[in-house]
Formats: C-alpha cells, sequence, structure tokens
C-alpha cells in the first residue's frame, strides 16, 4: 500500500517540480529577451519565478527524503561500529521529522494569518497565503517522507546511506 502512495507521490511532485522549474527557466527567456530587445520587462515575472522557486525548492523535499539522497555529513561514522549507532541514526532521524512537522506547522499558521490580512503579490495581486499553504503541505508531505524512509530503512532490499 505504501509502496503505491509513494510512488503517485513521486510522480505527482515530480511534475509539479519539472512544470515549476520549466516555468522559471522560460519565463526568466521571456523577461530577459523582453528587456533586452524590447526594452520593456515581462509584467510579473519576478513573483512568478519566486513563487515557482519557493514549489521547487518545497516540493523537492520530500522526493529527496523518499530517494534518501539529502546532504550527508560522516563525521559521526567513528561511531558506526558501536552497539548504538542505529539507535543515533533513529534519533536524528525523528529530530528531522519533528523540525519538519514544525516548519510545516509554522507556515500553516503563516498562510492563516495571511488570509486572515487579505495580503496579496503587488504586480499580480496574488493571493499569499495560497503560496504559505502550499508550502506548508509539502513541507508536511517531507516530514512523512522522512518517516517513510526510516521504516522502510529495516527493509533488506533498502540500502542503507554511509553516513549521517
Amino acid at each position: 500500500m505504501f509502496e503505491k502512495l509513494e510512488t503517485v507521490t513521486k510522480t505527482a511532485l515530480g511534475g509539479l517540480l519539472a512544470a515549476s522549474a520549466l516555468a522559471m527557466m522560460f519565463l526568466t527567456v521571456v523577461d530577459v529577451i523582453g528587456r533586452s530587445v524590447f526594452g520593456r520587462p515581462l509584467d510579473g515575472a519576478n513573483e512568478i519565478v519566486e513563487f515557482a522557486l519557493a514549489i521547487c525548492v518545497s516540493a523537492g523535499l520530500p522526493l529527496v527524503a523518499l530517494a534518501s539522497s539529502h546532504v550527508t555529513v560522516s563525521f559521526l561514522q567513528i561511531f558506526k561500529r558501536h552497539r548504538w549507532f542505529g539507535t543515533l541514526k533513529r534519533l536524528i532521524e525523528a529530530v528531522g521529522f519533528l523540525i519538519s512537522l514544525l516548519v510545516s506547522y509554522a507556515l500553516w499558521l503563516r498562510a492563516d494569518f495571511l488570509q486572515e490580512t487579505g495580503e496579496h503579490s503587488q504586480v499580480l495581486n496574488v493571493p499569499v497565503w495560497i503560496l504559505a499553504g502550499a508550502l506548508s503541505v509539502f513541507w508536511c508531505i517531507a516530514a512523512l517522507a522522512g518517516l517513510r524512509v526510516a521504516f522502510r530503512r529495516h527493509d533488506s532490499t533498502h540500502q542503507e546511506p554511509d553516513a549521517l
């Protein structure tokens, strides 16, 4: 069951990430050509690129977590032979899970505040709470993805990373 959900999540987030990256590239090219050739920038391009960048980073976080391809630091490898090394890894994963949930909750509260105050972007007049709410959801998915990976590592078919 979790494999199917993981596949659907990876496909949806990967598609969203690709579309956001493509939109950023396309808008940047059009904006630069508009500035250079026609002397007129594309209105709202900077806002859309900023929104797309936020989506790329936040939507990519769960994908990185599910692939266990986040940046690792090997300074704790000297303890790898100790019995409690596995416990240390689980503790670090638990802290990562809790921090991701905390960030998700903080973004959710921020989205709620932005909706109450009616905050909009300057050029396109887009309600900013929508972006903050989406980022909150992505961080929550990242937290759940980290939890999934922590339990999946007990599986013999999945290879653990060499570093913490």
